[in-house]
């Protein structure tokens, strides 16, 4: 009984949404990529980037990595010229 009052409202509220030109009420939510480990073999041949705290912070996480066997680089300090640079060529919300 309780089926059949859900399919009847789930088909009235379909109905609904047609008569009023309303896109569907599926979602297609955004799914997480596969993350796999690094393996020893690729310890070599993969370099971490690791940047954006302070620069005594980034230098610190790349001793860490490095101290573990990987290899590990820090990105530069955003300076003036970056600044102008992403805010000509970049979305508000990322500079």
């Amino acid at each position: 009984m309780k089926d059949d009052l859900t399919k009847k409202v789930n088909t009235y509220r379909d109905n609904l949404r047609k008569e009023m030109e309303l896109p569907s009420t599926h979602v297609s939510h955004f799914k997480r990529p596969l993350e796999r480990p690094f393996t020893k073999d690729e310890r070599d041949e993969v370099t971490i980037l690791c940047g954006g705290l302070t620069v005594a912070h980034d230098n610190m996480i790349k001793g860490v990595l490095e101290g573990m066997g990987h290899r590990a680089e820090c990105l530069p300090v955003p300076d003036n010229d970056a600044l102008s640079l992403g805010k000509e060529y970049c979305n508000r919300g990322q500079c």
